[in-house]
């Protein structure tokens, strides 16, 4: 009974190391993702951030062509 009763505190120990090791797994499996999570976030503010500024400048430069063409315009009496 006594073996019984040790086999029995043995397997749930054996259990619950398993139980244990499984849940740090899986945080340290889920952190991981998170981790990845966050740094693909982040590359693609980054890239996103970099694609605006690109936009801005590309604007910047039609905008003064569309003035520079309308001034001309004026001066020159055109429509």
């Amino acid at each position: 009974m006594r073996q019984c009763k040790m086999g029995i505190r043995f397997y749930n120990a054996k259990f619950a190391k398993t139980v244990i090791q499984d849940e740090l797994y899986f945080q340290i499996e889920r952190g991981g993702e998170e981790r990845m999570e966050t740094s693909v976030n982040q590359m693609m503010d980054e890239k996103t951030e970099e694609l605006l500024e690109q936009v801005r400048e590309e604007l910047h430069i039609m905008v003064d062509q569309k003035i520079d063409d309308f001034r001309r315009c004026l001066v020159s009496g055109e429509s």
